[in-house]
């Protein structure tokens, strides 16, 4: 029943329908497409409720909308800049296996438009170990090709003890210039 009343609001009864389904079951793909698509709303209280609302988003869901999430880091709204922030911040801080890893990589696929990320990425990364420690050095990398500190990291991984983060360190290598 909730689906169906989602499909047939519209504005901000509909955000919050999809809201509470995302919360019920965060790998509900409807749910997620009407959340990501009101990030686009002209009216910028709704594109903040999308961006806080997309923090329910499951794992299954998550690599699809950081993309977008990381463009409204930079609207001319402070509101959905925040919002925004603060959904993959805790994306990034998230104890569900593969989220924060994955929130890193797709961050470090948007280069620039995640800079304003790049002071969260760097205290994840103080704190992380083996292949998280990797994929954060990456994502830091791709956003910010001169930061040394993270590109250091990149050759050191392959004195790494885990096996999964000597191999996945090579790939990293050969996207990113680490000279």
């Amino acid at each position: 029943p909730l689906r169906r009343k989602m499909a047939e609001s519209d504005g901000m009864l509909q955000l919050h329908l999809a809201e509470a389904i995302a919360k019920i079951d965060a790998t509900d793909k409807p749910a997620i497409n009407v959340l990501a698509a009101a990030l686009d709303d002209a009216n910028p209280d709704v594109r903040s409720q999308a961006a806080f609302a997309l923090s329910a988003a499951g794992v299954q869901q998550v690599g699809r909308v950081i993309p977008q999430l990381s463009f409204r880091l930079n609207d001319d709204e402070e509101l959905v800049r925040t919002a925004a922030r603060l959904t993959l911040v805790g994306f990034l801080e998230s104890t569900k296996p593969g989220l924060s890893g994955l929130t890193a990589y797709v961050l470090g696929t948007q280069g620039q438009k995640a800079t304003p990320l790049l002071p969260e990425l760097h205290r994840q990364l103080q704190q992380s170990r083996g292949f998280n420690r990797v994929q954060l050095a990456e994502a830091i990398t791709r956003i910010d090709p001169a930061d040394r500190s993270a590109g250091d990291i990149l050759p050191a991984a392959f004195d790494e003890a885990h096996p999964d983060a000597r191999r996945h360190a090579a790939f990293p290598l050969s996207t990113v210039d680490v000279r």
